[in-house]
């Protein structure tokens, strides 16, 4: 709910104006319309606008008709903005602290070079900001650089350290980065450090898990090794980066499917709590489905449904379930507009749905900037040097919908 009685004059007249591009002119003006307003309604309301206004949705229009639609989108994305952080600000004011539940975020993407690393730092700088405890890790055990866009140029612990058993607790290698944020560096130095032995993989997992902070955000290496793939998919929610380079989204694609094919794969795995009821011929039959390169591979999930229900039809219902429960999310970095953006989010989105039976969630785009480039150089994230620049509008509303709305937390 929202008391505009506490509002100044100048924050009501910006919330009205916010609520007309989300809501209408009309319902802006009235007064009980916006002490009604719940976060929920909000963020409706901007997904529903944000696909209206969306310069895609109108591709044969006149050049100055597609800047037009993409100026309202634009304004629909700020309104959205304004109207959650005044909200969260005065449920903040307004009500205990209640405490985030540990939630692990994995960014990965089958291709190096396409801003994983840069999306990792700003947005945990971002939650940081935001009044939570969050902590950046370095997972690509074989070319880490996270630690140059946090400012850290020779962190003087990493990963491999606790990998080696040199230290017992991860907190003991976590370096308190300037912008907020803790490092858990990565270690490029060591070889075979990519290839990790499974039982030590598993520790460490559990060991991001108990990590005492809000969030854990993962910056994962570009490649489909079982190691990248499986810590991706023990996160709470994931993130696939791409760009508009052919061969990347293709790559993201590849990345999504092998991500799938090996949460199949793991159906009975420690890690999702169905080893005591595993089945042997079940088992046996999903990875001849999703690794036997021979002719016995599927091509789609619906053959895999089809082999399933003329062998064991009785496990059809669980299989149906692990791809229901397969969620996860793209950034596309890099395009030169959110219209261009979204034509590729658009070619992923329907892939996947068509061979995969999964719905990709379209986070939103990264808009290439000279100021990310410089923060890049100068190893400032972005977002500390212009906290209320486009990149940190965009990063806050897609912690948004990662997080959902936290009461007492401002996202």
């Amino acid at each position: 709910m929202l008391d505009i009685d506490m509002l100044s004059h100048e924050q009501e007249r910006r919330v009205r104006q916010a609520c007309a591009w989300l809501f209408g002119r009309e319902s802006a003006g009235e007064d009980s319309f916006l002490r009604g307003l719940s976060m929920e309604s909000v963020k409706q309301a901007y997904r529903s606008q944000a696909k209206r206004y969306h310069p895609d949705h109108n591709g044969g229009a006149a050049p100055h008709e597609q800047k037009r639609r993409e100026e309202q989108f634009h304004a629909v994305h700020r309104a959205f903005d304004l109207l959650t952080r005044v909200m969260e600000s005065e449920a903040l004011s307004n009500a205990a602290t209640v405490r985030l539940p540990r939630t692990l975020i994995a960014i990965g993407g089958a291709k190096g070079g396409i801003g994983k690393s840069i999306l990792t730092a700003n947005l945990a700088v971002v939650l940081s900001m935001q009044g939570l405890r969050v902590a950046a890790v370095d997972l690509d055990l074989g070319g880490s650089n996270l630690h140059l866009y946090l400012g850290e140029t020779f962190p003087r612990t990493n990963v491999n350290e606790y990998l080696q058993r040199h230290v017992n607790d991860l907190a003991d290698i976590a370096i308190e980065t300037r912008y907020g944020p803790a490092l858990i560096g990565g270690g490029s130095s060591e070889l075979g450090s990519a290839n990790i032995p499974f039982q030590r993989k598993m520790k460490l997992m559990r060991a991001l898990r108990e990590f005492d902070a809000d969030v854990m955000i993962i910056d994962l290496g570009g490649d489909t090794s079982y190691n990248m793939i499986d810590f991706f998919l023990s996160a709470d929610r994931k993130i696939v980066v791409t760009t508009p380079d052919p061969a990347s989204y293709l790559d993201a694609y590849n990345f999504i499917k092998v991500s799938l094919f090996r949460r199949l794969q793991r159906v009975y795995g420690q890690e999702f709590g169905l080893a005591a009821q595993k089945d042997s011929a079940l088992h046996n039959l999903l990875q001849e489905a999703t690794m036997d390169e021979s002719g016995g591979r599927v091509k789609n999930i619906d053959q895999l449904r089809q082999r399933v229900k003329q062998r064991m039809i009785h496990h059809l219902p669980l299989i149906n379930s692990v791809i229901e429960e397969f969620r996860l999310g793209l950034v596309v970095n890099r395009a030169g507009s959110s219209a261009a953006a979204m034509q590729i989010a658009r070619r992923i989105q329907d892939v996947s749905r068509k061979t995969l039976d999964i719905d990709v969630e379209y986070l939103g785009n990264i808009v290439p900037s000279e100021k990310i480039e410089i923060s890049a150089r100068e190893l400032v994230p972005a977002v500390a040097r212009d906290p209320q620049g486009e990149l940190a509008v965009s990063l806050r509303n897609l912690a948004r919908l990662l997080l959902g709305n936290v009461q007492g937390r401002r996202l």
